[in-house]
């Protein structure tokens, strides 16, 4: 059962509308265009504001604490993860033009 951060209420759909979720997903991409990036990171944002109208379509692909829960530790997690793909991807460029 997932609980909403905000109002901590079982599968609260006042701050966010769920849509069917892909057992195939790719870990943090919570808009489900295939691949994880800070387009991800901002819905998430947006959804723990209570922004009306957002959109998580893999609630499943931003529990990266894997407790069933979305909230700010799920956030940092995501944040981090992106940092650190940009980092390896950014040594591979330096790497390749040396």
């Amino acid at each position: 059962m997932w609980t909403c951060s905000i109002c901590q209420l079982p599968n609260a759909d006042r701050h966010a509308r769920f849509v069917a979720i892909d057992p195939e997903s790719v870990i943090g991409d919570v808009n489900a265009d295939g691949e994880f990036n800070i387009s991800d990171i901002v819905i998430v944002q947006k959804w723990q504001l209570g922004v009306p109208d957002t959109e998580l379509k893999d609630l499943r692909a931003s529990d990266l604490c894997q407790d069933n829960r979305l909230d700010e530790f799920d956030l940092c997690l995501m944040i981090r993860e992106l940092v650190e793909k940009n980092a390896e991807s950014l040594k591979t460029e330096i790497i390749i033009k040396i």
